[in-house]
């Protein structure tokens, strides 16, 4: 009786927040997921993410999340720009990222951090999307290669080509969730992808070079 009553008061929760706000589309979003998204959401405020953000699930291994903006974005007027944000649909851990299954803070503060990245977005002209889109995606590229050990002299040098373009880029996005009051919540999300779940050890590994320092 009592899970049922939560559903309920969840889903009419989320009712009303999708009414009050007509440029969020949640799809099949399941209310499990919705309410922390709300959460991260009214964290920072309307007048912070007042644009179009359509919420989808896809088969996502390496991330938990994904934030992207639409592909015609460079063509359109700024008011018109349209964002997405991806929730993993994977539910077995051996293979990468959940989502389903986090704790509510955890799940709260990726959808912060996302947010986060969906403000980035949109503060951005089309020049910047533009250097940013091509930056980012050819440091992700180079993160895929195995880190580089040289010996110089006694001493041994680590060269993790992409990462520190890549922390620089999260980090400054952690500190927009924790501005909005979301500090608890995001190392909650980045405790539990790197020290709680059951994903493989290279995507732990990774999370912890790009995610882990929150200052």
């Amino acid at each position: 009786m009592y899970l049922s009553k939560t559903q309920n008061l969840e889903d009419a929760i989320t009712k009303e927040f999708l009414n009050e706000h007509p440029k969020i589309s949640a799809g099949t979003i399941s209310t499990n997921d919705m309410i922390p998204f709300i959460r991260a959401y009214n964290a920072y405020g309307d007048d912070a993410l007042n644009i179009n953000i359509t919420l989808k699930y896809k088969h996502l291994t390496e991330d938990s999340m994904q934030s992207y903006y639409a592909a015609d974005i460079l063509f359109v007027k700024k008011t018109n720009r349209r964002y997405f944000m991806y929730i993993t649909n994977n539910k077995d851990e051996s293979k990468g990222q959940v989502f389903y299954n986090m704790p509510i803070d955890a799940k709260t503060g990726w959808c912060g951090h996302e947010d986060g990245h969906l403000m980035d977005y949109e503060e951005k002209s089309k020049r910047q999307i533009l250097g940013f889109t091509l930056a980012y995606s050819f440091n992700w590229l180079l993160s895929k290669i195995p880190e580089i050990i040289l010996k110089i002299g006694k001493k041994r040098v680590t060269i993790e080509p992409g990462i520190k373009y890549l922390k620089r880029i999260e980090q400054n996005i952690n500190m927009r969730a924790i501005k909005a009051g979301l500090e608890h919540e995001l190392a909650s999300g980045i405790d539990y992808t790197i020290d709680i779940s059951k994903i493989p050890k290279r995507i732990k590994k990774r999370y912890s070079q790009i995610y882990k320092a929150i200052n």
